[in-house]
């Protein structure tokens, strides 16, 4: 009853993430991220771990006029916030209730008003805070009343490039007390001074990733370059961090504008050691990983992609990270697993939670705080207890108190059966409380290939332990009756098949030249039999990978499309068929249309086998077996190549050589088949919607 009960979950919850919910940039409920078996990431609705409680704006704070470009916000430990608004050089210092406590005014050493207008950053340290005057090019430090106690500027020093401008943006510390400054636009990375504010070098720069298209691309300019070509040439250079903070052990947090891999967590040394966690359980470097949507946005006039604008980091060491395109706040834990994502609204900054231009963001105890650039708001959310629930479990699971965080799992899921980390938390627990079968039946919800591996291996070693005997006995019977048999057919002289065309056809795995010689000079091929193994080949093939166990189905079985294996399968077959037989034509080949069908079919017995064996075997082997199928399956490749090369060779009497020229030309006109199918399908396409057009004019005149 209980194994029914979480199959229904997992349809439904599947059946939600299919058809049930799609991100919006506006505010609506919270969602999360499913990885499916074929790696697509689906989004699926959430409950909240957050929830917008207040907003606060000038009038609240008993200002008459507006305030204006509010560009960082800083929360104390003691709950206190700082506000800056750089857009006209006004820094605020707010009550734990984000009352106002005082405007804080920026002087000099003469008493004089210090102007930061477009300063981007506040940062407190020690009783000094450090205003990024981002555009006069130098970070002020104050103390608690503004006056201005020192100031750090552009360096000296050799590291530094003659043209680099100095725009300090944000600033962050490190385990040994190490300042680390954030220019805007700066690709050499951050900026590190020491203890006494000595400049030490640059810290972390991102690199640009080269693929082998673009080495041959380097290696060709290298060859054909001039002067006009030269001065032409773009540089491609790394991106630019837009945001940094660190956290509780004084690791440094990044983020940039690129497509993958916009979060990055610093080691001492400069490299990204943040993981995720890939299918097989091992930390796979987060430099590839998206963190945000597949979405684009129509801004002026220019579809923009989603940018990561503020990061900043919990206690407990969850990353959350603002987004500036939809305003979405995102929630990862140390593994790259999405928690929650949450906010939005662009261009609808009215509502509670909702922003028009969210621009700063910082983490006050169990509230995250949000500056709305162009409302001139900021807007506070309060952790929920299902987030606190989520989070406290999800810091059990990752420290591997797997045990004591089952009733907090259990408690998830009640709240929220479409929490994946819920049913793969669930599965952990389970295993480790030595309830195999459950944790099995979770750990396939979740796609937690590992835990059901674990799981699974001792429900087998249990089963084949408590049933060796009878195992034993079977297999010995079975042995007993398959040499009995063989015995009693030789003796007999009997063939297990009479007729010639079958016989010829079973013989082509031990006898492949006599079994094409015969098909090529004695006609004992059968091309019925080869319509059926080219169907076969198709059925094994779909067979393989929709009913293979759930540790080998790398597809998603509730949107799999079976003509695409089709296509692939038997389509490719025929296709191989016809081109080669063109092929053929054209360099006397002396085989039959009919009889290089047989031939290909024949060759494919092999796949068919493998096929059949590696959807049984599958439930037999755990995830660490892989290596038996993945050699099995090299070997009847390779024997299926060798089938396919003998059975060409004879049906055209081809020598080796000319074997290898005629299949360079048959696949040159398999692509061109596909060509010309396509060009027709367009032409038809425009035929149709030309009558249909017509037909539309004639009609409403």
């Amino acid at each position: 009853m209980k194994k029914f009960f979480i199959r229904v979950v997992s349809l439904c919850v599947v059946a939600v993430m299919l058809f049930g919910f799609s991100a919006q940039a506006a505010m609506g409920p919270s969602y999360t991220h499913w990885e499916t078996a074929s790696g697509r990431r689906l989004t699926v609705p959430a409950k909240d771990m957050y929830r917008p409680v207040a907003s606060y704006d000038a009038g609240d704070w008993g200002f008459d006029e507006p305030l204006e470009g509010i560009t960082d916000i800083f929360c104390t430990k003691d709950g206190m916030t700082y506000l800056l608004c750089g857009g006209e050089s006004r820094l605020f210092l707010l009550n734990k209730d984000y009352s106002l406590n005082k405007e804080i005014v920026v002087k000099d050493k003469d008493g004089e008003e210090v102007e930061y207008e477009g300063a981007l950053g506040i940062y407190l340290e020690n009783d000094t805070l450090f205003l990024c005057d981002t555009t006069n090019s130098r970070i002020l430090l104050l103390d608690l009343d503004g006056n201005v106690k020192d100031e750090i500027v552009l360096p000296e020093s050799d590291v530094i490039p003659d043209e680099f401008l100095f725009q300090p943006t944000e600033l962050a510390r490190d385990a040994d007390n190490n300042l680390y400054v954030l220019s805007e636009g700066s690709y050499y990375g951050a900026l590190v001074f020491d203890t006494e504010l000595n400049f030490t070098g640059f810290y972390g720069a991102n690199t640009v990733e080269y693929t082998v298209l673009d080495f041959f691309g380097y290696i060709w300019d290298m060859l054909t370059m001039t002067d006009a070509k030269r001065e032409r040439q773009i540089r491609t250079l790394p991106y630019a961090f837009v945001s940094m903070t660190s956290d509780s052990d004084g690791f440094i947090y990044t983020t940039t504008a690129s497509a993958a891999g916009q979060i990055k967590m610093l080691s001492p040394g400069g490299t990204n050691i943040l993981k995720s966690r890939g299918p097989n359980g091992v930390g796979v470097d987060a430099t590839s990983y998206k963190f945000t949507e597949n979405k684009t946005i129509l801004t002026y006039k220019k579809y923009m992609g989603q940018k990561m604008k503020v990061i900043d980091v919990n206690e407990d060491g969850y990353i959350y990270a603002l987004e500036s395109l939809y305003g979405l706040i995102y929630i990862y834990d140390s593994e790259c697993n999405l928690l929650s994502a949450f906010g939005g609204g662009v261009e609808q900054g009215d509502e509670l939670g909702m922003f028009s231009a969210a621009t700063a963001m910082s983490l006050n105890g169990n509230q995250i705080v949000i500056g709305d650039s162009e409302t001139n708001r900021i807007t506070v959310f309060e952790m929920t207890e299902y987030g606190a629930l989520v989070q406290k479990a999800q810091s059990m699971y990752l420290d591997g108190d797997y045990e004591d965080a089952l009733p907090l799992w259990e408690e998830v899921l009640a709240q929220d059966t479409n929490s994946r980390l819920a049913y793969r938390g669930l599965a952990k627990s389970y295993y480790v409380t030595g309830d195999f079968e459950k944790s099995m039946e979770y750990a396939e919800i979740a796609y937690d290939y590992v835990t059901y591996d674990q799981a699974y291996r001792q429900v087998r070693n249990d089963r084949i332990a408590d049933n060796f005997v009878l195992i034993f006995i079977v297999l010995i019977i079975l042995v007993a009756l398959v040499i009995f048999f063989l015995i009693y057919m030789k003796k007999r002289q009997k063939s297990l098949f009479n007729n010639i065309k079958v016989r010829t056809l079973m013989n082509t795995f031990v006898h492949p030249f006599q079994t094409f010689n015969d098909i090529k000079y004695k006609g004992y091929g059968s091309l019925p039999a080869a319509i059926v193994i080219i169907a076969l080949f198709a059925f094994s093939s779909t067979l393989k990978i929709t009913a293979s166990s759930f540790l080998y189905r790398a597809v998603d079985v509730y949107n799999y499309n079976s003509l695409f294996t089709l296509a692939s399968t038997a389509g490719l077959l025929i296709l191989w068929i016809v081109a080669n037989w063109l092929a053929c034509t054209l360099m006397e080949g002396k085989g039959r249309m009919n009889e290089i069908a047989i031939v290909t079919a024949y060759s494919m017995i092999p796949m068919i086998a493998f096929n059949l064996i590696y959807t049984v075997l599958s439930y037999a082997l755990s995830y660490e077996d892989a290596a038996i199928l993945n050699g099995l399956a090299t070997v009847m490749t390779i024997f299926t190549g060798f089938l396919l090369i003998v059975a060409i060779m004879t049906v055209h009497e081809y020598t080796f050589g000319k074997f290898l020229v005629s299949t360079l030309i048959t696949v040159f006109f398999m692509i061109l088949i596909v060509f010309v199918i396509f060009m027709m399908v367009i032409m038809l396409q425009q035929l149709f919607n030309f009558i249909n057009s017509l037909y539309m004019e004639v009609a409403y005149r």
